[in-house]
């Protein structure tokens, strides 16, 4: 394989990437906004029937960013899949690892308050630590 045929696959690579990024972000923008602002404006806890909309409304940005991953994963090369493959099962053996600690913590009557938080956070946190270690071997 030539240098110029490198130097191709790696502008389409980086074109595959930038466009995946120009996806991705209005969803990660539009989940911070909304949960930034119910969190902070939304006032959940006053009993109104709305509340319930309002709590889930930040998954409508989730959905539009897994629409996105999905089109990337089906845009990139067999490798690339590979990599990203090995960095879901990461995130998702985190996420899987937390929850199951949770639950056998709380079987010892320990209340630990935010839960749900812990294994988002921790899971996306591998999935992300991951997706960085693959791509760097």
């Amino acid at each position: 394989m030539g240098k110029a045929h490198q130097r191709e696959q790696a502008q389409g690579d980086r074109a595959v990437t930038r466009r995946y990024l120009l996806e991705l972000a209005p969803g990660i923008v539009g989940f911070l906004a909304l949960f930034l602002a119910i969190t902070t404006w939304g006032d959940l806890e006053s009993g109104k029937p709305w509340n319930f909309i309002l709590a889930v409304s930040p998954i409508v940005p989730i959905l539009w960013m897994i629409v996105a991953v999905v089109r990337h994963v089906r845009r990139i090369d067999e490798f690339q899949q590979i990599l990203i493959l090995q960095s879901f099962a990461l995130g998702f053996g985190v996420a899987m690892l937390t929850a199951l600690a949770i639950a056998l913590i709380g079987m010892t009557g320990i209340v630990v308050i935010g839960t749900e938080w812990y294994v988002f956070i921790l899971g996306m946190t591998a999935w992300l630590t991951g997706s960085i270690w693959a791509n760097r071997r």
